[in-house]
C-alpha cells in the first residue's frame, strides 16, 4: 500500500518535464520521433499502474505473475530503446567526423611518404 501512495503523490505532483526543443523554423519532427514520445509518455503512465495492479492482485496470483513477467519486459525494452537511441546519435556524430576527414584523405598510396605509409601500416595491424 505504501508504494499506491507514493504513485498517487508522484500522479498528482508530475516531475518537471524535459524543456522542449522546439525544431528549427521550417522543419516538423518526424513522425518517429513523435511515435518515440507518445510511447515513451505511455510507459511512464502504464509501469507504475502495472506495479500497483501487481501489489493489489494477491488474490489472483496468476494476474500477479502476469503482471510481474509484462513488468519485466517493458524494463528491459526501456533500457534497450535508450542504448538504440544513444547508438544512432553515436552514428551520426561519427558521420559527421567522417564526412570532415574526407578533405584529408590521401588520394593515392603512392604520394604518401614511405616512412608515413610503414608507421600506419604498422598501426593497422
Amino acid at each position: 500500500m505504501n508504494f499506491v501512495c507514493k504513485y498517487l503523490k508522484r500522479r498528482a505532483n508530475p516531475a518537471p518535464s524535459a524543456p522542449s526543443s522546439s525544431p528549427p523554423t521550417g522543419t516538423q519532427p518526424t513522425e518517429d520521433s513523435r511515435g518515440k514520445k507518445l510511447v515513451k509518455k505511455g510507459l511512464y503512465h502504464l509501469i507504475p499502474v502495472l506495479k500497483v495492479t501487481k501489489e493489489v492482485s494477491s488474490a489472483c496470483p496468476h494476474l500477479k505473475s502476469a503482471v510481474g513477467v509484462l513488468l519485466v519486459v517493458l524494463d528491459v525494452y526501456e533500457k534497450y530503446s535508450d542504448a538504440t537511441e544513444a547508438i544512432g546519435t553515436l552514428l551520426s556524430r561519427i558521420q559527421s567526423l567522417n564526412e570532415r576527414l574526407e578533405k584529408f584523405k590521401v588520394p593515392s598510396e603512392d604520394r604518401c611518404p614511405p616512412a608515413l605509409k610503414e608507421r600506419l601500416d604498422s598501426l593497422a595491424r
